[in-house]
């Protein structure tokens, strides 16, 4: 097949949803989602595509100033293809830049770079020559980089962001030396306010090497590499750093301005920027933060971008709205307060980007665009750092791409979707819709019968129709159902759709432009998702699962009804139909299971006319025999099968992947395929063949699509239209000429591939052509016929269908599918055939049940021998048989089950029981006391594990090791420890006293003599944990001691914890005996009780509880079971078995027995007789005392009378029995409380020893855990010694790497400058040399210099006044000085025409002068780039030798954060921490929360307290004694005062009283008064009595009023209860009378209008009047007000004047 030609990409349709991106005004370019580029129109108008020339397409960039473009391979280790457009001429070839995938492309706004941004495993930034491929800088990225991007202003600057980092590269150059210095960007806090400015650390400010990576642009070899982070290892680092991750921004998108500001948009909807010479970051927006959040905010400042509060939405266009202007500089809110137009309310809201930016551009004069998830695009103005909204556009679709046109006019958008869209960037106006589609895969692709339309249908039901010449969509409709399937009828102009709901959907291309619903036939439950059809058009194939296998016809005329069905035995994978001659032969490809692939075929013919006798009955199920069928078996497993011409079929292997042919044979069952060719690589696939039956095409998963001679399959033609990874390809066909072949896959691509034909395979080409016309010119007439018959069918509403769906959906019922409607037709049918025959057969059954009824109830009334057993009734023996058959199955099944179930539960039962009970070998119990409510528990233990044992023995033999060195040595030098003790004492206190009372407190502590558990740190000694081999505290110096003490410690708690236990062990066992005791007594007290028949008596049983014997937990009682126990029949017949047994051998003890039979006569069966029994039985009253006294004998009356003595004693003897059963039970019951009482006092003493047991145990854990910290510390020391070691290392290799490279820049600048003067000083002769080249001239020589100094305005530079320091990372491109250069010669070409030629110069001086003229432009343009290359190349030795610096002050500040480390290491292993006891009131310390704070405490001998109270106690004596006099001489100062306060106050009253009298008015009877007094003041005295006997009289009067009055109050009280009762009964009446009143008022106010009138008026002449007369009292009393007060003047004039005594 190769010979024939190849395969040519002619069209392809799908975007990806973003690369998509403008190559020139008018013109996009986009990757497709699998293997090919695509090139449109803006105006939607596809132009062509092409073939990727790798593997797959990655990311695509475009340059429209440079006409290139540049995309990446989607393969591993990918390669970047940079063309030429239009002509697609490869550039260049970037290799080696990645392991696995390319994350983003970036090119500079020049085209001249490319960078490239790796995603995993390398994450690798790279700058790469355009035209020459290679690198020019290469550097390490951060993990998770995502997109990078020039600085269209600077393209030395690039950006870098991904989820946790922003990151600026500046790329420096030395002549052959680059190197890319890093600059992290502060990112901005989550919740951060508006306008917040976030700074970078003074280090992130310098050029760092750390991250930089210096390549000599001929090797390309890195020069160094990234130092280790010791942040987060190292033990002093701080926390809050990590915590801040989680509080950070996540920068999602970015892009430059023409001014260098940098936006970067964030997943939550916050914005902000960057400052790219200083790397600050200033957040703009933020919506997370709320008004409400701002304290002392001015509410005027609060100003933040907005969207309006409704947006227009339409799904079919996408609509625009205005966006006020919203923001402003330093806002610090995320709402706007706006006002309405009356200015009295307003209304917040939203922000814009709520959700999040997911793609920005930025376009010069109009402003910011941002779009993300929300599908709302917005143009934001960000001039002079404000941000203020304009409008937005809603796309109604998620964006994810932004994209503006080479004139800044157009933005393009493409949603994740797939659907792009045109827009105007000015305004966001005139929306143009390039292609929309959904984000669902192809289940179809077809080619219709005239082959000029090819129609693809996908899962949400849209169907495209697509035109095969001029590559665009004629029309799409959308059925609003999930379809499954697709295939084009040939023999009409139509399409059949198969749908998840089981239906068949025709849809009619009568009009191509217009495709209508015409057809719906619901054949299945299950997706409908194999259809089928013959070449022909006859019929049609449908398979759905595991249903029957449906044959209808594909003709309108017969209105596409079913032809018949057969069954299926499996799951269809697949159906093919060949035609040969007037037979159709299907085969369809069945699995057995849904999910699996095809192990057999089913095969079937049909003949060209259907008989009725074909059929098995009414359902229209073909008989086997009729249409031949049979079942193929396949040895070799297949994914997918086609059947071809001549018994011969074709498959492709589901383990080897491989084509496999078969021999269809009709005589083998089984068959294996008979070659095998090469495949595809990835499992699955799809096969078809050519319309002439000649070639067979190949897709699969992997992409690659193959084209192969029936004849000839190990030759292929092979393309690759789409990626593997986005699913490769899903659908293949060919065309109704197959000269082309259709194509869909990556769920987005369609791609149409033409034949290019050698002059081999033109001839074949030719052929395949002639077989479509012929076949196209033979079915005419009947596709005339048939699209007539279609033209008369109704359209449907798929609106319609949509809400039959839903309602199909909500009920419960579903809709019946052909097959169940022929079924019930033809049951019906059978119904009315059979009728009486049905009717007379129930009542034959129902007779007969009725008859063996009756005689089962009379076999129950017989007897036992004649009754006949049950299963003698049974009349069908074997359906019987097959029912309890299935039932013993069951229940096998159901045992099997259970028994599995209860094998899995004991095997875990013994897992927990190995693991939490076998492997201790002290189980935890609980001890609970009688009667107090106390509980102790043990501690359980864990066997301890060999390698404890092994390091705890090792650990005791060092230890006894050292023990004896250090007492062999103390016997030498016994003094040196003391000696190293004062040492130190002085060395860390100095001469005071309070090194003094350390060393004290050490003596103290060596000597023991008070409290030596002091400093041990815990009491572990007294229970039990005391060990000679422990070290002491002050000991603990070195590691090794730490880790032996650590496992000694261990060892203590362990031997602490085995001592308690033996404790709790020995008052368990006596508990146990005391319940053993208590049993033994208790028996005794219930014989007491049953003797005594005390029935309210308790008796107290203890027992031990489960948490007591946790081992009962383990045995389960057959009492605990509740269910009754299931046994067998073969255990039933055990049991009754034995229980025979026990009978006859009872029976056979019950025989003669002479021994029992003589005890039951002689003794009553009894050995021995209590003496309380017979005491409590009554005694045998003799018969003859039930006679009358008369009727009695004298032997009967004496023995009467001693049997009554004899009663009397019993009765006697019996009650001092039951008395001293009486003591005696209360002596047992008191004995038991008594033992119980000393079993509880020695339970509680227990109780005491555990909470002194735990706390032993939690002071000797403690100081493990202190051991253990101290250990770690140690560790975290030597761990962050040997990192910084490492750093010291790599900050020298980087001192010798930057010490190479600054003296090969400084060798490089010096040559570079050597050169340069060179080039200024010849610049320079030429200005000399010009008098001297044209002193024949001398007349003109003036004019000729002056024309030779002309120059074009603006590009004079003078040679040399170039700075040689100039600003880092300022753009010197040498492309742009080339640039320049050629355009001033084109504007030089100007000045050298002849019209500039001076008056008198001849043409030849003239060339000479344009000459000369010439080569000093070329040697000025040369000093120029000299001077700007040579200050490149001094700013790079610069950034160098600044680096240089740094470097070497990292290494000192390393140089002394070790040593530091080193000092602090060695203080950290002297300082030790001990644990001390202390007692209470040693511990004079403020109480915290939880435990008290040692940071800043003194640790003091208790003789310094003590002195330091005794002092306290004098001074605070000498203190009271002296407050003592100070109280009582203020007393007495107290007093002083108050007696002068009092006199004070005497004084005051007394010149009161004189004034008093004074002023007093001496009235008559005052004078009488006096001069009464004057003479005796006998007068005064009758007056006293007078008054005296008439208060007497007034008294006897008063009681005697009382006593009246008090007479009247009970009449009056009488009264009052009287009148009660009247008001009662009054008030009744008055309710009735009420009633009367208001039916006369509403009477009156009918009838009496006017009389109100008239009452009216008399009324308001009663008021006047009555207001006349109060205005004449009101006047009267205030004139007789007057009088009064002019009597009360006159009196006072009688009155003497008295002096006062002050005057």
């Amino acid at each position: 097949m190769d010979t024939y030609g190849s395969l040519k990409l002619s069209w392809a349709q799908g975007h990806p949803g973003k690369w998509i991106n403008f190559i020139s005004t008018d013109t996009l370019v986009y990757g497709g989602a699998g293997n090919v580029l695509n090139v449109v129109r803006s105006s939607g108008e596809h132009c062509y595509s092409r073939a990727s020339l790798g593997v797959g397409i990655g990311p695509v960039i475009c340059c429209a100033a440079n006409s290139i473009i540049a995309y990446s391979e989607s393969a591993l280790e990918p390669k970047i293809f940079i063309l030429r457009f239009p002509s697609f001429d490869v550039i260049s070839t970037l290799e080696g830049g990645a392991e696995m995938d390319y994350s983003c492309l970036a090119i500079s706004s020049d085209g001249a770079y490319i960078a490239s941004l790796s995603s995993l495993p390398d994450f690798c930034l790279r700058i790469w020559y355009c035209s020459t491929g290679a690198v020019v800088a290469e550097t390490k990225v951060a993990n998770g980089s995502t997109q990078v991007s020039f600085n269209p202003a600077n393209w030395k600057q690039l950006c870098v962001i991904g989820d946790d980092h922003v990151t600026l590269y500046l790329l420096e150059q030395c002549d052959t030396l680059t190197q890319l210095t890093a600059m992290e960007v502060p990112l901005p806090r989550r919740n951060g306010f508006v306008g917040s400015v976030s700074q970078p650390p003074r280090s992130a400010g310098k050029k760092r090497p750390s991250h930089a990576i210096a390549v000599d642009s001929r090797s390309t070899t890195a020069v160094n590499q990234p130092p280790t982070d010791l942040s987060n290892v190292l033990y002093t680092n701080s926390y809050e750093d990590a915590g801040d991750k989680d509080v950070l921004v996540i920068p999602q998108s970015h892009c430059w301005t023409h001014n260098s500001v940098l936006y970067c948009g964030c997943k939550e909807g916050q914005m902000f920027s960057v400052d790219a010479d200083v790397g600050s970051s200033c957040l703009l927006i933020n919506p997370v933060v709320l008004v409400g959040e701002i304290d002392g905010g001015d509410m005027d400042s609060v100003l933040m971008p907005v969207i309006p509060e409704e947006l227009p939405y339409s799904e079919a266009q996408p609509t625009v709205s205005p966006l006020p202007s919203v923001g402003a500089k330093h806002s610090t809110s995320d709402t706007l307060l706006v006002d309405n137009e009356d200015n009295t309310t307003a209304k917040s809201k939203t922000l814009p980007g709520n959700g999040d930016y997911s793609t920005m551009t930025f376009i010069s004069k109009l402003g910011l665009f941002t779009a993300g998830e929300d599908g709302i695009i917005y143009c934001i103005d960000v001039k002079s750092g404000e941000v203020v909204g304009k409008s937005s556009l809603s796309i109604s679709q998620p964006v994810c791409h932004l994209a503006a046109s080479p004139d800044n006019t157009k933005l393009v958008v493409a949603t994740a979707t797939g659907s792009a869209f045109l827009a105007r960037a000015d305004g966001l106006s005139s929306v143009i819709t390039m292609f929309e589609q959904d984000d669902t895969s192809y289940v179809g692709v077809d080619c219709t019968v005239d082959g000029k339309f090819v129609v693809s249908c996908k899962s949400s039901g849209q169907l495209q129709v697509w035109s095969l010449e001029k590559t665009t969509v004629m029309c799409s409709l959308c059925l609003m159902e999930e379809c499954c399937s697709m295939v084009c009828l040939p023999m009409c102009s139509a399409i059949a759709v198969g749908t998840k709901s089981g239906c068949l959907l025709v849809v009619s291309l009568l009009q191509p432009d217009s495709p209508s619903l015409v057809s719906k036939q619901c054949f299945y439950y299950a997706p409908l998702s194999n259809i089928c059809c013959d070449t022909g058009g006859k019929c049609l194939a449908l398979a759905s699962g595991d249903h029957d296998v449906l044959i209808i016809s594909g003709k309108p005329t017969e209105q596409f009804k079913a032809l018949g069905h057969t069954t299926l035995a499996g799951y269809a994978q697949g159906i093919s139909i060949q035609v040969e001659a007037s037979t159709i032969t299907i085969c369809v490809a069945v699995s057995e299971t849904s999910d699996g692939y095809a192990n057999q075929l089913l095969l079937f013919s049909l003949p060209s006319i259907i008989k009725d006798e074909y059929y098995q009955d009414h359902t229209k199920t073909f008989t086997d025999e009729s249409i031949n069928k049979r079942i193929i078996l396949l040895n070799d497993v297949v994914t997918a099968f086609v059947l071809a011409t001549g018994s011969v079929g074709f498959g492709l292997l589901a383990t080897t992947k491989e084509l496999a042919k078969f021999t269809v044979s009709s005589d083998n069952e089984m068959i294996s395929a008979d070659v095998v060719y090469p495949g595809h690589h990835l499992k699955g696939g799809h096969l078809s063949l050519s319309p002439h039956q000649k070639w067979l095409l190949s897709a699969s998963p992997d992409g690659e699509v193959s084209v192969r001679l029936v004849t000839t399959l190990d030759r292929c033609i092979t393309v690759t239209p789409h990626h593997y990874r986005c699913g490769g390809c899903q659908r293949a066909c060919f065309s109704a000429d197959g000269q082309r072949i259709i194509t869909v896959g990556d769920g987005k691509t369609i791609t149409c591939w033409d034949w290019n034909f050698s002059s081999h395979g033109k001839p074949k080409g030719v052929l395949a052509s002639e077989f479509a016309e012929k076949k196209l010119s033979a079915l005419a007439p009947s596709i005339e016929k048939q699209n007539e018959a279609l033209a008369t069918y109704t359209t449907i509403d798929v609106n319609e269908t949509q809400n039959w769906n839903i309602e199909q959906e909500a009920s419960e019922d579903k809709e019946k599918t052909w097959l169940d409607v022929v079924i019930e037709e033809a049951k019906r049918e059978d119904d009315k055939k059979y009728a009486e025959i049905q009717n007379s057969l129930r009542i034959e059954i129902q007779q007969f049940r009725d008859k063996v009824l009756h005689l089962i109830k009379a076999n129950e009334a017989l007897p036992d021998i004649e009754k006949l057993d049950r299963s003698e009734f049974i009349l069908d023996l074997e359906e019987h048989q097959k029912h309890q058959t299935e039932e013993a199955e069951l229940i096998a099944k159901v045992r099997e089950e259970v028994n599995m179930e209860i094998l899995a539960q004991m095997y875990l039962r013994e897992l927990i029981k190995e693991e939490c009970w076998d492997s201790m070998t002290v189980k935890g119990k609980v001890l609970k006391a009688f009667q107090l409510r106390i509980e102790v528990s043990n501690y359980p233990l864990q066997k301890r594990p060999q390698q404890e044992i092994q390091l705890l023995n090792r650990a005791v033999q060092l230890r006894k090791i050292e023990m004896t060195e250090d007492k062999a040595r103390a016997t030498y030098i016994p003094k040196i420890q003391t000696t190293m003790q004062h040492s130190k004492v002085d060395d860390e206190y100095g001469d005071d006293d309070l090194g003094t009372d350390a060393l004290d407190l050490t003596q103290s502590e060596e000597e023991g003599e008070k409290d030596p558990e002091a400093f041990v740190g815990s009491r572990g000694g007294q229970y039990g944990g005391d060990s000679v081999l422990l070290y002491d505290q002050f000991q603990l110096h070195s590691t090794q001691r730490k880790k032996h003490h650590l496992i000694l410690l261990k060892d203590c708690v362990y031997r602490i914890k085995e001592r308690f236990n033996q404790e709790f062990e020995e008052v368990f066992q006596a508990k146990v005996a005391e319940i053993q005791h208590i049993r033994e007594r208790n028996v005794r007290i219930k014989k007491i009780i049953n003797d005594l028949k005390l029935t309210d008596e308790k008796i107290n049983e203890p027992e031990l509880d489960k948490d007591e014997q946790p081992e009962s937990l383990l045995t389960v009682k057959d009492e605990e079971v509740t269910v009754e126990k299931y046994y067998s029949p073969e255990e039933k017949q055990k049991m009754e078995e034995a229980a025979q047994l026990d009978e006859e051998r009872r029976k056979a003890e019950l025989g003669d027995n002479p021994r029992e039979r003589a005890l039951n006569m002689m003794m009553g069966g009894r050995l021995e007789v209590s003496a309380e029994e017979d005491l409590f039985k009554d005694l045998p009253r003799p018969d003859f005392m039930n006679k009358e006294p008369a009727e009695m004998t004298e032997d009967e009356i004496r023995l009467a009378r001693e049997f009554e003595k004899k009663e009397a004693a019993f009765l006697e003897d019996r009650e001092k029995l039951k008395k001293a059963l009486e003591g005696e039970l209360k002596k047992l019951q008191a004995s038991i409380l008594q033992s119980m009482q000393g079993f509880d006092d020695r339970l509680f003493k227990l109780f005491r020893l555990k909470l002194k047991t735990e706390l032993t145990i939690n002071q000797e854990e403690l100081k493990l855990l202190r051991l253990a910290a101290s250990l770690l510390t140690e560790e975290e020391i030597n761990q962050k010694e040997d990192l910084l070691n490492q750093q010291l290392m790599e900050y020298k290799n980087q001192k010798v790497q930057l010490n190479n490279a600054i003296s090969v820049a400084q060798r490089q600048v010096g040559e570079f400058k050597r050169d340069y003067e060179f080039a200024v000083v010849e610049d320079k002769d030429f200005d000399r040399a010009f008098r001297k080249d044209f002193a024949d001239c001398e007349p003109y020589i003036d004019v000729l210099y002056k024309a030779f100094r002309k120059r074009p305005r603006g590009q004079r530079m003078r040679v040399g006044e170039s700075g040689m320091n100039l600003p880092i990372g300022q753009d010197y491109h040498r492309s742009s000085l080339t640039t320049q250069a050629s355009h001033l010669g084109d504007l030089m070409a100007e000045y050298d025409s002849p019209s500039h030629m001076p008056d008198g110069v001849t043409h030849s001086m003239w060339e000479r002068l344009v000459a000369a003229r010439r080569r000093k432009i070329e040697s000025e343009h040369k000093a120029k780039s000299m001077a700007l290359q040579l200050a490149e190349m001094q700013s790079f030795l610069q950034n160098r030798t600044a680096e240089d610096e740094y470097i070497q002050q990292q290494i000192q500040e390393t140089f002394k954060e070790l040593s530091k480390l080193r000092e602090d290491r060695n203080q950290f292993a002297l300082n030790l921490e001990l644990q001390l006891l202390l007692r209470q009131g040693q511990v004079e310390l403020e109480p915290g929360q939880l435990i008290p704070d040692f940071s800043h405490s003194v640790l003091l001998h208790r003789s310094i307290i003590e002195q330091l109270n005794s002092q306290i106690k004098t001074l605070g004596d000498s203190k009271l004694s002296s407050m003592n006099e100070c109280k009582d001489f203020k007393r007495g100062i107290h007093m002083l005062d108050w007696e002068h306060e009092k006199m004070k106050m005497e004084a005051e009253d007394l010149i009161t009283k004189t004034k008093e009298i004074q002023m007093l008015h001496v009235t008559k009877e005052l004078q009488q008064w006096l001069i009464d007094e004057e003479q005796g003041g006998s007068k005064g005295r009758n007056t006293v009595d007078v008054l005296e006997r008439t208060l007497e009289l007034n008294n006897q009067m008063h009681a005697k009023m009382m006593r009246h009055h008090q007479r009247a109050l009970k009449k009056l009280q009488n009264s009052i209860a009287e009148k009660k009762a009247e008001n009662y009964e009054l008030d009744k009446q008055l309710k009735e009378l009420q009633v009367s009143v208001t039916e006369r008022q509403q009477i009156d106010e009918l009838a009496g209008v006017s009389q109100a009138e008239a009452g009216a008026k008399e009324r308001m002449r009663d008021i006047i009047v009555r207001k006349r007369l109060v205005q004449v009292a009101k006047a009267q009393a205030q004139e007789i007000a007057i009088l009064r007060a002019e009597v009360e003047r006159l009196r006072m004039r009688t009155f003497p004047a008295l002096v006062q005594a002050g005057n």
